[in-house]
Parts: C-alpha cells; sequence; structure tokens
C-alpha cells in the first residue's frame, strides 16, 4: 500500500480524498440530496511469459505498477439539468504515466421526458458512445474481466473514452421495443504519445498527434418479442495529422501527414437467467496520406483492420461469477503485411470475479494468446528484439468502490 501511496504523490488532493480508505464517507459523501461524491481504487498484478504487456516488469515476477483511483462528482442541479465530472490518476506499466486527468467533465441537459420518450444535449468532456463497454470502462466493476477485448484499443483509452464536444440522445419506448441513438461531434486533445505508439510504433521527435477530430453515433434496439436481447450498431470517425509540421521521421522531413480512421462495430448480447452472452464484430479502414522531403509525395494508402470477440458470462452466485472469452484482432487485413507474429493475434480468456462485500471486489485473468498484434506499444518496447509468438499473461486484480 505505501508503493501504491508513493506513486501518486505528486497529486496530493486527489490521493488524499482517494487514499483515506479508513472512513466510507470519503468514498461516497452526499454533501446534498442532489450532489454526490464517489470514489474508487483498483491495484493490479500482471505476469506474462515470452512477451511483455506495458512494461517488461511483467516478464520477471510480475509487476504491481498498474493502478488506477478516479473522484466523481454528480450534481443533479434541477430535474433537467445536471452536471458530472471524474477525475482520475492511473498508471499501466509503462504505457501511462502517473498523473492527473479529466476523464469527464459534462453538463447534461434533459429537456425531453415522457413516458415513452427521453432525450436531451450533454455538452463538455463526455463519454464516446462504442459498443457496449467503451462508456463504462472507467469502472473496474463494469468491465467484463480485468481487461477489455482488443477490439476496445486499451492503449489509446483517453482517445476511446471521452470527446470534447457535444452529445445528442434520445430514447423511444416503441410497441416493437426500446430504440436508443447517441450522435457526438468534437476534439480531443491529448497529453500523451499513445497514439504515435500505435500508429508509428514508437516515439518520433516532433511528431504528435495532439488535435484530433471526432464524430460518430451508436443506434441500440432492445425487442419486445425476444426479452433479453440488444443489437446495436456504432460509428466511430477519427481524424488528425502530425504537429508541428514539418518533423523529422526516419531521417526524412514530413510535410504532411494526414490519418482518418472509421470504425464500424456490429454488437449483439442475449440475457437469460444468470447468463449473458456477448459477441461484437469491428472493422476499420484507416487512410493515410503523406508527403516528405525531398519531393516524396506519398500515395494515398487505406489500410483496413477486424477484430471481433465472442464471451460468455455465468452470474454462478451473487457474489461469484465467471467469463470466458475468445478474440481475434488483426490491425492489416493487406497482404503486405502478412508475415510475423504482429499481423495477428488471437486469445482465450478465462476470467474470475469475487464480490466480497458491495465495495470490494478480485478479479483473475487469465489469457493464452497466439501472436501479439493486441500487445501495447510504449517506450521500452522497442529495446526488445525477440517476442513469443505464443504467450500468456495472468492478472488479478483488487478494486474498492461505493455501489
Amino acid at each position: 500500500m505505501s508503493k501504491f501511496i508513493s506513486s501518486f504523490r505528486p497529486k496530493k488532493i486527489l490521493v488524499a480524498l482517494l487514499l483515506a480508505g479508513s472512513s466510507p464517507s470519503v468514498w461516497a459523501y452526499a454533501i446534498t440530496p442532489e450532489l454526490e461524491l464517489k470514489g474508487f481504487v483498483a491495484q493490479d498484478y500482471v505476469h506474462t511469459n515470452r512477451n511483455p504487456y506495458a512494461t517488461s516488469g511483467t516478464l520477471d515476477n510480475g509487476s504491481f505498477d498498474f493502478r488506477e483511483a478516479g473522484l466523481n462528482l454528480n450534481w443533479q442541479v434541477t430535474p433537467k439539468l445536471r452536471f458530472n465530472t471524474q477525475l482520475l490518476a492511473r498508471e499501466e506499466g509503462e504505457m501511462t504515466a502517473n498523473g492527473l486527468s479529466l476523464d469527464l467533465a459534462l453538463l447534461d441537459y434533459n429537456f425531453l421526458q415522457t413516458q415513452s420518450q427521453n432525450g436531451g444535449v450533454r455538452l463538455g468532456r463526455v463519454k464516446t458512445p462504442y459498443g457496449f463497454y467503451n462508456d463504462s470502462r472507467d469502472l473496474p466493476s463494469a468491465r467484463p474481466g480485468i481487461f477489455l477485448p482488443s477490439i476496445y484499443f486499451d492503449n489509446i483509452r483517453s482517445l476511446m473514452l471521452s470527446t470534447d464536444g457535444i452529445n445528442l440522445y434520445d430514447t423511444l419506448e416503441l410497441e416493437q421495443g426500446s430504440l436508443s441513438f447517441d450522435a457526438y461531434y468534437g476534439h480531443r486533445q491529448l497529453d500523451d504519445k499513445t497514439l504515435e505508439y500505435k500508429y508509428l510504433s514508437q516515439d518520433y521527435n516532433s511528431v504528435d498527434f495532439k488535435q484530433l477530430d471526432k464524430a460518430g453515433l451508436k443506434i441500440q434496439f432492445e425487442p419486445t418479442s425476444i426479452q433479453g436481447l440488444s443489437l446495436a450498431y456504432s460509428l466511430l470517425n477519427i481524424e488528425s495529422s502530425i504537429t508541428p509540421a514539418p518533423a523529422t521521421l526516419n531521417g526524412f522531413t514530413v510535410n504532411k501527414f494526414e490519418l482518418q480512421t472509421i470504425h464500424h462495430l456490429v454488437s449483439v448480447q442475449y440475457r437469460f437467467d444468470n447468463v449473458f452472452l456477448t459477441a461484437e464484430g469491428m472493422r476499420a479502414r484507416n487512410h493515410v496520406k503523406s508527403s516528405f522531403t525531398p519531393n516524396i509525395e506519398m500515395v494515398p494508402e487505406y489500410l483496413d483492420a477486424e477484430g471481433y470477440y465472442l464471451q460468455a458470462e455465468w452470474a454462478i452466485s451473487p457474489e461469484v461469477s465467471t467469463l470466458v472469452r475468445y478474440e481475434e484482432y488483426t490491425p492489416y487485413l493487406d497482404s503486405r503485411y502478412k508475415s510475423g507474429s504482429n499481423y495477428s493475434s488471437n486469445s482465450y480468456n478465462l476470467a474470475v470475479r469475487w464480490n466480497l462485500s458491495p465495495s470490494w471486489m478480485v478479479q483473475a485473468q487469465y489469457a493464452k494468446h497466439e501472436g501479439n498484434a493486441d500487445l501495447p506499444s510504449y517506450p521500452g518496447l522497442g529495446k526488445i528484439t525477440d517476442f513469443g509468438k505464443s504467450w500468456d499473461l495472468f492478472a488479478l486484480q483488487i478494486s474498492y468502490q461505493l455501489n
């Protein structure tokens, strides 16, 4: 615990609130009936063989350098107007540095409230509606297992989680079922190098994806004729260019480097009794346009990617549940890239969750991987030249939050 506390020492205010765990009121304090303060904290242990996961420390005796703590403020200003914000301190090996980040900061005006319709608008840093789990990925207890499926791109979590802009939402209760619609538009300012590591595999001098334009939507339908069935489609469009330009990349002067990525995600979930069956499939097109000096104009390149997973969850009892998942991810479908173990990956996952109390939770997850396309990039990864095609991961997590 002392190691955990010291790792967040620079952020004194959040640490004082989140790690004074001897008082439950710190975690959920109702200042007024309309104003509520909540928090959570999680500590992970991760061990791998053959390949490192986010830090080389996972290869040795395992690493405890995986932790997060969040503080959430929710204020129901009026019956139709709500303010919500969340601060996060997070460390994931060498992939993310210690520090505070603003996960959310939004005003939610729920101006349409009837028996058959519920709609409104959110402004600020809003959550990105994408699939079944993206808008709840910030809470350990809301994730399926310790790690999300690879199509949720944990190595660019900040970019995926939220958007600075506007979110329009509406839910219609129809005779045929419940139909919900979310649409958003805005930007995202990144304070780290996660996007460079994802698309360029390392941090090049002067190359920064800082300002990104984001737009998308999510449509979800739950038919009354089949209780427990949820169908959804998500669209995510991201556009960016390197700044400042010109920049240096592998000895060349980069005059232009533009990236557009469009994700299509289809989601199906069926719930019956204490069993959840989930399947999601993603297809993405990455469009890259670039030019270099001297006088090199690259032909626009389209790089397609795809991934999917099949998952079953079983609540054995109110306290204990288990999960099995199979997933595949291929970042480059082009035949030119069909070489090496990083071309594609698949994994079998088994997870167990034990709710010790309404607030305390312990999780364990084992994954057997074939290929390393879903292996997150980080600064020290480039020093490792011998990656194993087959590798295993074991993770253990303990978390606290007030439900």
